[in-house]
């Protein structure tokens, strides 16, 4: 599970996109909504089924989608507030999301049961009932990894927290700093995420034989801030990188791009994209930045195949009349879970839609080479 994260939306990047070409447009499965809601994806299992969120403007609701049954509603007939959402789905069974009571913390993680409305509560540290519990991703294994409090004071800091299938939580701790948080987990029980250490923010995996480690950089500059957004059964993580200049007055944050660690003392720079996801066999989804025409820039889903970053726009039927402004999630049949917008006027807005995208073996060969080239923007 992995929402749009804030640097795509406040960086605009040097992209260079070698465009991969394919024998026809991709398949796509638009999802649907339920009235006018807009609807977004959070998170794709490996037999295509979505969790998610709509929003009506009244109330955000969690949904599950399959192909079977379309979208349901995991919390009717028991709704705990008017802000619920559904987070992580996979094809063991496990689904999980949270509420939060009249839209106020705390957080209140749950697991799903395999009849609507029925909730087993996360387990929050050291039992503290106005403490949050925030499931981010699971695995096959029954495993949730997420983000759970604990009180100091008068105080809560968020820490990377490990919960069983019955809801009963582990405190995997920091890397020395105040605050954590886990992102992911693979079948191996590898959990990765971020932790405060000293002053910088750095990307972590964490074992149960090891504890938690800090990846390394992509610069040797003592200002870069680090995350690590998942990882797949191989044990490949991607992540992306910030240098944070603060002169006394203002804070200003730089993007540096994404990077994709798979072992040893670095990690693979991999451009000025952002990478939300990558799958057994290598393919990386996320977003990136191009010109608009107008003199702007607007963010568009972008695809990693072969080493190579490719629109996703380019690659589907523009008689659909959508533009994918994000690719969240991969799973290992090339299935790409997307955030999309209509460009016609008299449809609902937002989308979600699966774009299936062959594997790096099935391509059909490389086209010509496109280089976009736009400067880093420092945001404030």
């Amino acid at each position: 599970m992995r929402f749009t994260p804030s640097e795509a939306l406040c960086a605009t990047v040097l992209s260079v996109c070698i465009q991969i070409s394919f024998a026809s447009p991709l398949p796509v499965v638009d999802i649907g909504t339920i009235g006018n809601s807009a609807i977004f994806g959070n998170d794709l299992s490996e037999d295509g089924h979505v969790a998610g969120t709509l929003d009506d403007d009244t109330a955000v609701r969690g949904f599950f989608w399959t192909p079977q049954a379309g979208i349901v509603d995991p919390f009717e007939p028991n709704h705990q507030s008017v802000y619920e959402t559904a987070s992580i789905v996979n094809s063991s069974g496990v689904r999980a999301g949270f509420y939060r009571v009249n839209g106020q913390l705390p957080i209140n993680g749950v697991i799903f049961g395999d009849q609507p409305g029925t909730l087993t509560p996360l387990q929050k540290i050291d039992g503290v009932a106005n403490s949050s519990a925030t499931p981010n991703a699971g695995n096959a294994n029954d495993q949730i990894v997420g983000t759970a409090q604990i009180q100091q004071g008068p105080s809560f800091r968020n820490r990377a927290a490990l919960w069983d299938s019955q809801g009963n939580v582990t405190n995997l701790g920091t890397l020395g700093g105040i605050v954590s948080s886990a992102v992911g987990i693979n079948d191996a029980g590898v959990v990765i995420g971020s932790s405060r250490l000293g002053t910088n923010t750095r990307a972590f995996r964490w074992t149960s034989t090891d504890g938690m480690v800090a990846l390394p950089t992509m610069t040797t500059e003592p200002n870069e801030d680090s995350s690590a957004f998942a990882i797949n059964g191989n044990g490949w993580i991607v992540g992306n990188s910030n240098l944070v200049h603060d002169d006394g007055t203002v804070i200003t944050t730089e993007f540096m791009g994404s990077w994709l660690y798979t072992g040893g003392d670095s990690v693979q720079p991999l451009g000025l994209f952002v990478a939300n996801d990558v799958n057994d066999n290598g393919i990386i989804v996320g977003s990136g930045m191009v010109d608009d025409g107008l003199g702007g820039h607007v963010q568009h889903g972008f695809v990693r195949v072969n080493g190579v970053w490719t629109d996703l726009n380019t690659l589907i039927d523009p008689a659909l009349n959508l533009e994918i402004t994000n690719a969240s999630d991969v799973n290992n049949t090339g299935q790409v879970l997307c955030a999309a917008t209509s460009l016609d006027p008299n449809v609902y807005a937002f989308h979600t839609i699966l774009v299936s995208v062959p594997e790096p073996g099935l391509l059909s060969g490389m086209g010509a080479l496109t280089m976009l080239l736009l400067r880093p923007r420092r945001w404030t």
